[in-house]
């Protein structure tokens, strides 16, 4: 999980460091993959916990949970949109 965590952080930090207020991007897919993929770990992590008996986690742990799970709810959903004015649009859906 702590590799997730370093990617995504890497990826956000390399996108900032790139635009001071805004930027537009070709595919918001690596990104995207990266969060998902954080995203399972956490869940993971918390279900082998809750079947191990440890079901009370440190809220440090689960604020960033739901906020990461909240990020892609959000991201998931404009990307969806997206998709859908571009394919009424006739371009080229998201990559």
């Amino acid at each position: 999980m702590s590799k997730s965590l370093e990617s995504v952080n890497k990826l956000m930090l390399e996108m900032k460091r790139e635009c001071e207020n805004y930027r537009l991007v070709e595919s918001v897919s690596p990104f995207a993959v990266k969060l998902m993929n954080l995203l399972t770990q956490m869940e993971r992590y918390l279900e082998e916990e809750r079947n191990a008996g440890n079901a009370e986690q440190p809220d440090a742990f689960m604020e960033l949970f739901f906020q990461v799970r909240q990020f892609w709810k959000v991201m998931h959903c404009w990307m969806k949109i997206i998709y859908s004015i571009q394919k009424m649009e006739g371009m080229e859906g998201l990559k």
